[in-house]
């Protein structure tokens, strides 16, 4: 097992490409005007990744030469930039139906429609698009088509969102934060 920290410690800061989640929530709940969702994530996105051949030693990947691809590892502090730019990079050139909305985080991805049959056909279109480029989508965590999906932590239930009773359900039972470490860790329960 290989360590980031002391790796990530020294590892020159990147412009953000990772939209701010709060930010984005804001926009997704202005933007989310369709009554049909599905949602889509990109297995081992991360894990996807390769790395050119002069960046293998620097980043002292735990795989020998030879024993496969090397490639950008979940605990690097970059690989969720990257993998956003690279996703971003693909969905660019995705002829995307005119009545179907995309919002995408990472490697989470939101398809909204007003007919159910669109936003199916987006999906298998979108699907295979991403395979076609390396991409794979996680099976288990395909959601929808329907009116109701889990995404970023919010259920997006037709038009509008709400919060997961799990999540209510914390945040009623959290204690008063009477520290900025407690007022951290309560909002960290928000996701």
């Amino acid at each position: 097992m290989v360590y980031y920290r002391e790796l990530n410690k020294v590892t020159l800061p990147l412009h953000a490409a990772i939209p701010n989640i709060s930010s984005l929530m804001d926009t997704l709940s202005r933007e989310i005007k369709k009554t049909y969702h599905c949602v889509l994530d990109l297995a081992n996105a991360f894990f996807s990744i390769p790395i050119a051949e002069e960046f293998k030693i620097s980043l002292r990947l735990h795989r020998e030469a030879g024993s496969g691809p090397f490639r950008s590892c979940h605990g690097y502090v970059h690989s969720p930039t990257y993998c956003h730019d690279l996703v971003v990079h693909d969905l660019a050139n995705w002829r995307k139906p005119d009545n179907v909305n995309l919002h995408h985080y990472t490697d989470d991805l939101l398809l909204t429609s007003d007919s159910l049959e669109v936003v199916g056909q987006a999906a298998d279109s979108l699907t295979t698009y991403l395979q076609e480029r390396g991409w794979a989508i996680h099976p288990q965590k395909v959601q929808g088509l329907g009116l109701s999906v889990k995404s970023l932590g919010t259920v997006w239930s037709g038009k509008t969102k709400v919060l997961p009773s799990t999540v209510i359900d914390k945040v009623q039972a959290f204690p008063v934060s009477a520290t900025p470490k407690q007022l951290h860790e309560f909002l960290g329960i928000l996701g």
